[in-house]
Protein backbone atom coordinates (compact mmCIF):
# COMPACT_ATOMS: atom_id res chain seq x y z
CA UNK A 1 0.00 0.00 0.00
CA UNK A 2 1.47 3.40 -1.13
CA UNK A 3 2.67 5.67 1.65
CA UNK A 4 0.20 8.60 2.46
CA UNK A 5 2.03 11.91 1.52
CA UNK A 6 3.54 13.57 4.41
CA UNK A 7 1.99 16.98 5.83
CA UNK A 8 3.37 20.38 4.95
CA UNK A 9 6.58 21.09 6.99
CA UNK A 10 4.30 23.89 8.38
CA UNK A 11 2.01 21.25 10.23
CA UNK A 12 5.24 19.22 10.83
CA UNK A 13 7.52 21.50 12.36
CA UNK A 14 4.44 23.26 14.57
CA UNK A 15 4.93 23.03 18.30
CA UNK A 16 2.68 22.24 20.96
CA UNK A 17 2.24 25.94 21.34
CA UNK A 18 0.69 27.09 18.46
CA UNK A 19 -1.39 23.81 17.84
CA UNK A 20 -5.29 23.52 17.51
CA UNK A 21 -6.55 21.53 20.32
CA UNK A 22 -7.71 18.47 19.44
CA UNK A 23 -9.71 18.20 22.83
CA UNK A 24 -11.32 21.65 23.58
CA UNK A 25 -11.30 22.04 26.90
CA UNK A 26 -14.78 24.11 28.71
CA UNK A 27 -14.02 27.50 30.23
CA UNK A 28 -14.43 26.42 33.49
CA UNK A 29 -11.28 24.59 32.48
CA UNK A 30 -9.60 27.10 30.74
CA UNK A 31 -10.11 29.11 34.34
CA UNK A 32 -8.86 27.17 35.93
CA UNK A 33 -5.87 26.54 34.27
CA UNK A 34 -5.50 30.53 34.45
CA UNK A 35 -5.79 30.55 38.53
CA UNK A 36 -3.28 27.59 38.66
CA UNK A 37 -0.64 29.45 36.55
CA UNK A 38 -1.50 32.82 38.39
CA UNK A 39 1.18 32.21 41.45
CA UNK A 40 4.10 31.22 38.99
CA UNK A 41 2.77 34.47 36.55
CA UNK A 42 2.92 36.88 39.91
CA UNK A 43 6.68 35.23 40.79
CA UNK A 44 7.30 36.09 37.24
CA UNK A 45 6.44 39.48 37.18
CA UNK A 46 7.58 40.59 40.11
CA UNK A 47 11.25 38.84 38.46
CA UNK A 48 10.99 40.91 35.92
CA UNK A 49 10.32 43.97 37.63
CA UNK A 50 13.16 43.56 39.84
CA UNK A 51 15.39 42.76 36.62
CA UNK A 52 14.18 46.16 35.07
CA UNK A 53 14.48 48.16 38.33
CA UNK A 54 18.16 46.77 38.73
CA UNK A 55 19.06 47.81 35.01
CA UNK A 56 17.83 51.24 35.56
CA UNK A 57 20.52 51.57 37.88
CA UNK A 58 23.57 51.01 35.70
CA UNK A 59 21.26 52.86 32.44
CA UNK A 60 23.87 55.70 32.58
CA UNK A 61 26.77 53.83 32.75
CA UNK A 62 26.03 51.31 30.14
CA UNK A 63 25.28 54.00 27.04
CA UNK A 64 28.91 55.45 27.91
CA UNK A 65 30.73 52.89 27.60
CA UNK A 66 27.88 52.67 24.53
CA UNK A 67 28.86 56.19 23.46
CA UNK A 68 32.92 55.22 23.48
CA UNK A 69 32.49 52.83 20.43
CA UNK A 70 33.72 54.58 17.39
CA UNK A 71 31.73 51.76 15.27
CA UNK A 72 28.54 52.72 17.08
CA UNK A 73 28.79 56.78 16.93
CA UNK A 74 29.62 56.45 13.17
CA UNK A 75 26.45 56.60 11.06
CA UNK A 76 28.10 55.34 8.25
CA UNK A 77 29.56 52.19 9.66
CA UNK A 78 28.51 48.79 9.06
CA UNK A 79 27.55 47.46 12.16
CA UNK A 80 25.11 50.82 12.22
CA UNK A 81 23.80 49.34 9.06
CA UNK A 82 23.23 46.02 10.21
CA UNK A 83 21.58 47.38 13.29
CA UNK A 84 19.68 49.62 11.29
CA UNK A 85 18.01 46.58 9.20
CA UNK A 86 17.07 44.76 12.92
CA UNK A 87 15.19 47.66 14.07
CA UNK A 88 13.29 47.63 10.89
CA UNK A 89 12.46 43.92 11.96
CA UNK A 90 10.20 45.44 13.79
CA UNK A 91 8.39 48.24 11.95
CA UNK A 92 5.03 48.53 9.54
CA UNK A 93 6.72 47.29 6.59
CA UNK A 94 8.67 44.18 8.24
CA UNK A 95 4.96 43.32 10.00
CA UNK A 96 3.09 43.71 7.01
CA UNK A 97 5.57 41.63 5.22
CA UNK A 98 6.21 38.94 7.40
CA UNK A 99 2.19 38.72 7.77
CA UNK A 100 1.57 38.17 3.90
CA UNK A 101 4.09 35.48 3.82
CA UNK A 102 2.77 33.45 6.44
CA UNK A 103 -1.06 34.00 4.92
CA UNK A 104 0.75 32.58 1.47
CA UNK A 105 2.52 30.21 2.57
CA UNK A 106 1.21 28.84 5.64
CA UNK A 107 -2.25 26.39 5.43
CA UNK A 108 -3.36 27.38 8.70
CA UNK A 109 -1.71 31.03 8.17
CA UNK A 110 -4.52 32.64 9.23
CA UNK A 111 -4.97 31.01 13.08
CA UNK A 112 -1.19 32.30 13.16
CA UNK A 113 -1.56 35.56 11.58
CA UNK A 114 -4.18 36.63 14.08
CA UNK A 115 -1.91 35.30 17.20
CA UNK A 116 0.57 37.58 16.14
CA UNK A 117 -1.98 40.42 15.41
CA UNK A 118 -2.96 39.76 19.26
CA UNK A 119 0.06 40.10 20.49
CA UNK A 120 0.79 42.85 18.51
CA UNK A 121 -2.17 44.98 19.78
CA UNK A 122 -1.87 43.84 23.04
CA UNK A 123 1.84 45.06 23.54
CA UNK A 124 1.01 48.28 21.63
CA UNK A 125 -1.50 49.19 24.08
CA UNK A 126 0.61 48.97 27.24
CA UNK A 127 3.49 50.39 25.58
CA UNK A 128 1.56 52.99 24.42
CA UNK A 129 0.31 53.28 28.06
CA UNK A 130 3.31 53.39 29.92
CA UNK A 131 4.87 55.90 27.61
CA UNK A 132 1.91 58.54 27.87
CA UNK A 133 2.75 57.88 31.93
CA UNK A 134 6.10 57.48 32.59
CA UNK A 135 8.19 60.87 31.54
CA UNK A 136 11.46 59.50 30.29
CA UNK A 137 14.06 61.52 28.52
CA UNK A 138 16.04 59.46 25.56
CA UNK A 139 19.53 59.20 25.83
CA UNK A 140 20.17 61.23 22.60
CA UNK A 141 19.09 64.24 24.90
CA UNK A 142 22.30 63.90 26.64
CA UNK A 143 24.05 63.15 23.57
CA UNK A 144 27.24 65.55 24.99
CA UNK A 145 26.70 65.64 28.48
CA UNK A 146 26.43 61.75 29.28
CA UNK A 147 29.59 61.72 31.10
CA UNK A 148 29.05 63.98 33.82
CA UNK A 149 24.84 62.47 34.41
CA UNK A 150 24.03 61.05 37.66
CA UNK A 151 22.02 57.77 36.85
CA UNK A 152 18.84 59.24 37.63
CA UNK A 153 19.43 62.26 34.81
CA UNK A 154 16.46 61.21 32.20
CA UNK A 155 13.93 60.34 34.44
CA UNK A 156 11.19 63.26 35.41
CA UNK A 157 8.28 61.60 37.09
CA UNK A 158 4.83 59.88 36.49
CA UNK A 159 2.13 61.94 35.23
CA UNK A 160 -0.39 61.51 32.47
CA UNK A 161 0.68 63.08 29.40
CA UNK A 162 -2.20 62.34 26.18
CA UNK A 163 0.36 64.49 23.77
CA UNK A 164 3.56 62.95 24.32
CA UNK A 165 6.59 63.99 22.38
CA UNK A 166 8.93 61.17 21.18
CA UNK A 167 11.84 62.83 23.00
CA UNK A 168 10.63 62.32 26.38
CA UNK A 169 8.48 58.89 25.82
CA UNK A 170 11.53 56.75 25.80
CA UNK A 171 9.92 54.23 28.46
CA UNK A 172 9.28 51.32 27.59
CA UNK A 173 10.71 51.08 23.84
CA UNK A 174 7.87 50.21 21.40
CA UNK A 175 10.31 48.65 18.62
CA UNK A 176 11.19 46.49 21.56
CA UNK A 177 7.66 45.49 22.40
CA UNK A 178 6.98 44.76 18.74
CA UNK A 179 9.85 42.61 18.04
CA UNK A 180 9.29 40.32 20.90
CA UNK A 181 5.43 40.54 20.44
CA UNK A 182 6.00 39.20 16.60
CA UNK A 183 8.59 37.47 16.81
CA UNK A 184 8.60 35.44 19.41
CA UNK A 185 5.09 34.24 18.48
CA UNK A 186 6.65 33.25 15.22
CA UNK A 187 9.26 31.04 17.75
CA UNK A 188 6.38 30.06 19.45
CA UNK A 189 4.49 28.69 16.02
CA UNK A 190 7.29 27.29 13.71
CA UNK A 191 10.09 24.96 15.03
CA UNK A 192 11.87 25.63 12.38
CA UNK A 193 13.52 28.64 12.25
CA UNK A 194 12.94 29.71 15.84
CA UNK A 195 16.17 30.34 17.26
CA UNK A 196 16.24 32.69 14.01
CA UNK A 197 12.98 34.30 15.14
CA UNK A 198 14.43 34.56 18.79
CA UNK A 199 17.57 36.24 17.80
CA UNK A 200 15.81 38.98 15.32
CA UNK A 201 13.78 40.06 18.09
CA UNK A 202 17.03 40.18 20.78
CA UNK A 203 18.78 42.11 17.70
CA UNK A 204 16.11 44.56 17.31
CA UNK A 205 15.84 45.55 21.25
CA UNK A 206 19.75 46.00 21.77
CA UNK A 207 19.82 48.09 18.21
CA UNK A 208 17.50 50.67 20.17
CA UNK A 209 20.09 51.44 23.06
CA UNK A 210 23.37 50.55 20.91
CA UNK A 211 21.71 53.34 18.45
CA UNK A 212 21.67 56.01 21.47
CA UNK A 213 17.59 55.90 20.95
CA UNK A 214 16.60 53.99 24.28
CA UNK A 215 18.12 53.41 27.75
CA UNK A 216 18.92 49.61 28.24
CA UNK A 217 15.93 49.14 30.57
CA UNK A 218 13.47 50.77 27.99
CA UNK A 219 14.34 48.01 25.88
CA UNK A 220 14.26 44.95 28.71
CA UNK A 221 10.83 46.83 29.51
CA UNK A 222 9.65 46.50 26.15
CA UNK A 223 11.00 42.59 25.10
CA UNK A 224 9.35 41.36 28.88
CA UNK A 225 5.50 43.18 27.38
CA UNK A 226 5.81 42.08 24.05
CA UNK A 227 7.08 38.24 25.48
CA UNK A 228 3.90 38.25 27.98
CA UNK A 229 1.94 39.30 25.41
CA UNK A 230 2.88 36.61 22.90
CA UNK A 231 2.01 34.10 25.47
CA UNK A 232 -1.47 35.57 26.12
CA UNK A 233 -2.38 35.50 23.34
CA UNK A 234 -1.33 32.36 22.01
CA UNK A 235 -3.43 31.07 25.05
CA UNK A 236 -6.47 33.48 24.34
CA UNK A 237 -6.37 31.86 20.52
CA UNK A 238 -6.30 28.26 21.22
CA UNK A 239 -9.14 28.52 24.11
CA UNK A 240 -11.23 30.82 20.91
CA UNK A 241 -10.39 27.55 18.39
CA UNK A 242 -11.30 25.16 21.38
CA UNK A 243 -14.15 26.74 22.03
CA UNK A 244 -15.33 27.33 18.22
CA UNK A 245 -15.10 23.49 18.21
CA UNK A 246 -17.61 22.54 20.71
CA UNK A 247 -20.05 24.20 18.68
Amino acid sequence: MANRPQAANSEIDRPAACERPTTPPRPRMFLRRCAALAPRGLLLAVLALAAVAVLIRFDVAIMREVRSVPALTDSHSPLNGALTLLRRSAEATALIGVGALVLLFDRNGWYVFRCALLALFVSYCVAQLGKSVIHRERPYCFRDTIQQQPWTASWHGLHFRPFKQPRDAAFPSGHSTAAFALWITLARCYRRGRWLFVLVAVGCASSRFLQNAHWPSDCLAGALIGLTASGLALAVMRNGAARARER
